[in-house]
């Protein structure tokens, strides 16, 4: 047990130094015998190929911890028997392995072309942003007030007839034209169980935060306190009563020039890729058989 323990505080300690900054050793082993040995790399490895909510839990159980180190000294024991029984000389063996560290070495490639230096793109996010100025402009916003009349509930079950709800809004509409205020009927008819708090009032919305049935018709409004039509929703049916309209107004360079360097370089990362990529596949030193890989069409037949 204490055998355990000082390898379960050891492993936290290499892992997680608090303030130590030293480097520690990758093939420092953590459990073995003669012949395997299983070290700080190993699992680190096996946590690179896990999901980072799964490795914190295996982090906070010792127990966990314990079994992924047997685990891996299995695999490495086991391998090694079959080393020695020379099942690696197996040529399909081989072939799986090559292709596997391949593979491996191919994203360690990638990533060491990503890390290649940029040039500075600065001027070209300036072009960016003075060539498409809707995309950097802030989308408007309406100030609102709603009454909304459910059909149905948040299960879709049903709560009246379509036609008794719709009856309910031409009702509503009738009070507003008698200069009942919206406040009020929201708190004796909307559906929104906000509205005791707020009276109706869910302050701004922005373009695009609702579908485009709702917007195509609040956005629509211009003037103050402008009731909107009988808006059909999923649920029912919306009022809705415009306070103020604030218009969509252009980003400054400062505030979105980060943004798009970031896009710009995730860009330039990939076309750099595709383009070393291309110029392997179209390299005059490439040659492909055709004569045997008809030969081993054939053969799986």
């Amino acid at each position: 047990m204490k055998k355990h323990a000082f390898i379960y505080l050891f492993i936290l300690f290499i892992l997680f130094p608090l303030s130590i900054n030293a480097e520690i050793n990758p093939l420092l082993p953590l459990i073995g015998d003669k012949t395997v040995n299983v070290t700080i790399a190993d699992l680190n490895s096996a946590f690179k190929e896990g999901n980072k909510e799964t490795v914190d839990a295996i982090l906070k159980d010792k127990h966990r911890i314990e079994n992924l180190i047997k685990k891996l000294y299995l695999t490495k024991k086991l391998a090694l028997e079959a080393k020695q029984l020379k099942l690696d000389k197996d040529p399909l063996y081989q072939a799986r392995v090559a292709r596997f560290k391949n593979r491996l070495l191919l994203a360690k490639r990638l990533e060491a072309l990503n890390k290649e230096p940029i040039e500075d793109l600065t001027d070209a996010a300036k072009e960016e942003y003075l060539g498409f100025p809707k995309k950097y402009t802030q989308d408007p916003q309406v100030d609102i007030s709603w009454i909304k009349i459910n059909v149905y509930n948040d299960r879709m079950e049903m709560l009246k007839a379509p036609a008794d709800a719709y009856a309910l809004v031409q009702e509503i509409q009738g009070e507003l034209k008698k200069g009942t205020s919206f406040s009020d009927l929201a708190l004796k008819y909307s559906d929104d169980p906000s509205k005791f708090v707020n009276q109706g009032h869910i302050g701004r919305v922005k373009k695009g935060q609702y579908p485009k049935a709702f917007d195509s018709v609040v956005f629509d409004l211009s003037k103050k306190d402008e009731i909107s039509t009988p808006i059909r929703t999923k649920k029912g049916y919306i009022l809705v009563q415009l306070h103020e309209y604030i218009a969509g107004k252009p980003k400054t360079f400062a505030e979105v020039k980060e943004d798009i360097i970031a896009l710009l370089e995730a860009e330039y990362k990939k076309n750099r890729q595709e383009q070393h990529i291309k110029s392997l596949t179209e390299s005059k030193d490439l040659s492909y058989y055709s004569d045997n890989i008809d030969a081993f069409i054939q053969s799986k037949k």
